[in-house]
């Protein structure tokens, strides 16, 4: 009893910073399984979505995380031939990999089932993005109530929510460890800073490769800011050690998934590129509903970028602020160039400077750019800054308000006004809360999955109908499920979803769309070395059954399970 007062009297700071935490991490768990229910009622049968998503992103990245799982217990042997797009290799490149995940591979091995992995694994990325922003915001010297004020703000941000679907996203948590990372090695550069860092940058694209570029390109435009004049080749030895240690833990993740991308030759069109890019419309507009809501032009965008005029106008007061003193000047500056940067990239193929579009010019030359297909996503970093420099504005405010007015109705009045301002930064744009997906509960096997897993001879593979109607995320639905399904009985298939979608794909699509059951159609099965087709009794409904034989090809029907769902054998 001696010695615990003894230690507590010692340390009252660190106690009172551990309770600190302790209740932010659960305020903000509260806030973040709030955003996402009611999923969480139904752990092994719905996957959190944006409002208007469907189920197919979300399934992919369910699958994604058991992919990543039982990996793990293959001490990682045959990470990249994930079994989809059956006889492509290298499939698990096609997308984000994810590794991360890993985190949360016990549940999936204890549940059996990827779905509960995920809803844990957005719910921690939810609440990490908060932790770090105030880490962040303490590391700039922000008040603890006003820096939740900005943990609130990133857990909400709004393009977060509006694509909450796509969990890669979500993780922004990487991001701001890296920024707080930066200012605190430009505060004291030292080798051991330098490691912190480089496991921050990595960090990023553990978790979205996608991010990972985009923060890449922004910090080559603006991390020179932060170098100290006066220890500048101190910074320069731990932004070196920042370098080996990300490159030692990235470079296993980035060199194969490069080189299987290069083999296929992926890049998206600049047409593509140019409609998934922001416009000043975009910029304009926030969510509707928000508490200042100013509409700049008449046109109303389908994808309203704006943080918030609140926000916004928070921010330019912190940086006129902090740019008339000295205390973190340089680190608000570097914030300011940072976000200004991200906003001007998130124009893409709609920035044009006297005819020249810098975008294609990044994309030619710009490692990962090519295979870019939203640009107007750099928004994120841009609405990081904008409520990070809000958030620093709105404690300069607080620490002026007893110059300003300091007794009676004045103060009362100007406390009021924070307090409001306090509101904005963390409220402001409100949230577009999305509706649970209804997924299959791979946790219990259904009798087909059993049977295919024991019966497909080794090395070959099935084919699932329906396949897929087209590659837009509705028309993939299916397939989603189909990947879901896997999770149980782990037989390589034909069907697939991904970033980009191999050449025999597109080729299996057009045969299942025009004659499910031709010959010409089942050579390209029998190519591929499917084994046994799988049919779900929608579709059975929809179309007549397989028929007895197809030119050289006989079908034999091989299973059927109680939910109608059959199996049949392709013979020659």
């Amino acid at each position: 009893m001696c010695l615990k007062r003894r230690v507590s009297d010692r340390n009252p700071a660190l106690f009172s910073r551990t309770a600190r935490w302790g209740a932010l991490t659960l305020g903000f768990l509260i806030v973040a399984i709030w955003t996402i229910w009611p999923a969480p009622c139904s752990p092994y049968s719905a996957l959190p979505t944006g409002a208007w998503a469907p189920a197919s992103v979300p399934m992919l990245n369910a699958w994604t995380i058991w992919w990543n799982a039982d990996r793990l217990t293959h001490g990682l042997s045959g990470y990249w031939d994930a079994p989809i797009f059956h006889p492509v290799t290298g499939t698990f490149a096609f997308s984000e990999p994810q590794p991360a995940t890993w985190i949360v591979a016990p549940i999936v091995w204890l549940t059996g089932s990827p779905v509960p992995a995920y809803q844990v694994y957005l719910v921690g990325t939810l609440v990490l993005n908060g932790l770090f922003t105030v880490r962040l915001l303490r590391t700039l010297r922000v008040r603890w109530s006003v820096a939740t004020a900005g943990g609130i703000a990133v857990l909400l941000l709004p393009l977060v929510h509006q694509n909450l679907e796509a969990a890669q996203l979500t993780a922004l948590w990487g991001v701001l460890w890296t920024l707080d990372a930066i200012i605190r090695h430009r505060n004291n550069p030292s080798w051991h800073r330098g490691v912190v860092l480089g496991i921050a940058f990595a960090s990023v694209f553990m978790t979205c490769i996608h991010h990972g570029v985009f923060l890449t390109l922004l910090l080559i435009l603006t991390a020179w800011m932060t170098i100290p004049f006066g220890q500048w080749r101190t910074w320069l030895a731990g932004a070196a050690v920042a370098v080996a240690v990300a490159s030692l833990l990235l470079l296993p993740l980035l060199l194969p998934m490069r080189r299987i991308l290069k083999e296929h030759a992926f890049a998206r069109r600049a047409s593509r590129v140019q409609s998934l890019s922001a416009t000043i419309p975009d910029w304009t507009q926030a969510v509707p509903g928000t508490w200042t809501e100013l509409n700049l032009v008449s046109e109303r965008s389908s994808r309203p970028l704006s943080p918030g005029w609140g926000r916004i106008s928070l921010a330019l007061i912190g940086v006129v602020l902090v740019a008339r003193g000295r205390r973190h000047q340089r680190a608000v500056l570097f914030l300011t160039a940072f976000g200004f940067w991200a906003f001007l990239w998130s124009f893409g193929m709609n920035l044009q400077i006297a005819g020249w579009h810098p975008w294609a010019t990044l994309a030619a030359w710009g490692p990962g750019f090519s295979q870019v297909r939203s640009a107007y996503r750099f928004a994120y970093y841009a609405q990081l800054a904008v409520v990070l420099l809000a958030t620093v504005g709105l404690d300069r405010l607080f620490r002026s308000s007893a110059a300003v007015a300091s007794k009676g109705y004045g103060r009362r009045l100007w406390i009021g006004l924070l307090v409001v301002a306090w509101g904005l930064v963390a409220f402001e744009t409100p949230l577009v809360l999305g509706r649970p997906a209804r997924v299959p509960n791979v946790s219990r096997e259904p009798e087909w999955a059993a049977f295919v897993r024991e019966h497909t001879t080794r090395g070959r593979a099935i084919a699932c109908l329906p396949f897929a109607t087209d590659r837009s995320a509705t028309g993939l639905e299916p397939t989603g499920q189909w990947m879901l399904y896997q999770t149980c009985h782990h037989v390589p298939m034909v069907n697939g979803y991904s970033g980009f979608f191999p050449e025999p794909w597109y080729r299996f699509l057009e045969a299942f769309t025009d004659e499910p059951y031709s010959e010409s159609t089942f050579d390209k099965l029998v190519a591929a070395g499917v084994e046994y087709l799988v049919i779900d009794p929608t579709f059975l409904a929809a179309n007549k059954a397989p028929p007895a034989s197809s030119g050289r090809y006989r079908l034999i029907p091989a299973f059927r399970d109680e939910s109608g769902t059959e199996v049949w054998r392709i013979a020659w």
